[in-house]
């Protein structure tokens, strides 16, 4: 019995050896893991740029990435509501100024004759300047209005949405 014990000694007491890296196959590194991720950036004046909220995410030290787990976010524009949205996975880099959002995304924005709504499967975004866009297909809804397209580019601040190519919807006056 004693024997037994001290063969099976080292299987029980010893470390698991640390895993290897080797050159750039063994992908980034992940640095950081966060539950219930709150992130707020803000200008130099303090006022918030965009806000950002995360049930899990993951950060790599490596690259600056950070991947998000459906993501909500905010972002605030000079006049009007703000931009809110969400999408089933996002990613973040280049000092957080950079992000991609993919599948089921959705962005909207609150307007006195009903919000409108541009749904799309990724869509990128440059957050200082504000603007998104994406060559996926898109659909534009607002309160009279549904727009399908392939591909689309917004200014978050101008309030300003063009579509790219095979554009085609329906309008319905809501006036007498």
């Amino acid at each position: 019995m004693l024997l037994v014990a001290i063969l099976l000694a080292p299987q029980f007491f010893s470390q698991a050896p640390e895993p290897e890296r080797e050159g750039d196959d063994a992908g980034p590194l992940l640095s950081a893991y966060a539950r219930d991720l709150a992130f707020w950036s803000t200008d130099a004046t303090g006022q918030i740029n965009y806000q950002l909220k995360a049930p899990t995410a993951r950060y790599f030290d490596d690259s600056g990435l950070w991947q998000f787990d459906a993501p909500r976010w905010q972002v605030p524009v000079d006049q009007g509501e703000p931009w809110v949205g969400r999408a089933d996975q996002g990613r973040s880099w280049d000092n957080q100024e950079r992000a991609r959002l993919e599948g089921n995304v959705v962005l909207s924005q609150a307007q006195p004759e009903g919000p409108i709504t541009l749904n799309t499967e990724s869509i990128d975004l440059t957050l200082p300047t504000r603007h998104a866009q994406t060559d996926q297909p898109v659909t534009l809804t607002g309160p009279a209005y549904k727009i399908a397209a392939i591909g689309a580019q917004a200014w978050l601040d101008e309030q300003r949405i063009e579509l790219q190519s095979e554009v085609t919807g329906h309008y319905e006056s809501t006036k007498p």
